[in-house]
């Protein structure tokens, strides 16, 4: 995830999860996307760093974020165990106009992703992921868009819906 971000192994050249935007950092992908005109989206699984705002999402040129900071909440539990720190770990970011008409990446909009709360988290990425491709379509249909949806890694049968096999 931090490889495709950043276009290189930044974990195994810093050797931290971070981006680092005190030292020069690295320019993300979304920066140099939207640098160049295009909205950027992110949903699900963010996992490179919330120590400062220039760490999250949004501070990494993403104007539009829902999702989890880090590799704590389960995929239909959106708190942490307590062994990981406990808490509720889905925002929602935005900045540029779409639920608050002052959204900016100087006066980004935040809430808590209370939709989350008792449903299974692939289906509310699915929904997250139609719902910025709509609005992206009424409301910014004239510039390009990318779209990165990360979704959590399957790890074991015990926390996914049954499904059963045909």
């Amino acid at each position: 995830r931090r490889s495709f971000i950043a276009g290189k192994h930044t974990r195994l050249l810093t050797g931290r999860k971070e981006f680092n935007s005190r030292k020069g950092g690295v320019t993300t992908l979304m920066q140099k996307l939207a640098s160049r005109g295009m909205m950027t989206y992110m949903v699900g699984k963010w996992h490179a760093g919330y120590a400062s705002w220039m760490s999250t999402p949004v501070g990494r040129g993403v104007h539009r974020f829902f999702g989890h900071h880090e590799n704590t909440a389960g995929y239909s539990s959106p708190c942490a165990a307590d062994d990981k720190g406990g808490g509720f770990d889905y925002h929602y970011v935005e900045a540029t106009p779409f639920e608050s008409e002052f959204a900016s990446f100087d006066a980004p909009h935040y809430r808590a992703g209370h939709e989350v709360i008792g449903r299974y988290i692939h289906d509310v990425y699915d929904e997250k992921v139609a719902q910025f491709m709509s609005d992206h379509s009424r409301l910014h249909r004239a510039k390009g868009m990318f779209l990165y949806l990360a979704s959590n890694a399957y790890r074991g049968a015990a926390e996914g819906p049954v499904v059963p096999h045909p």
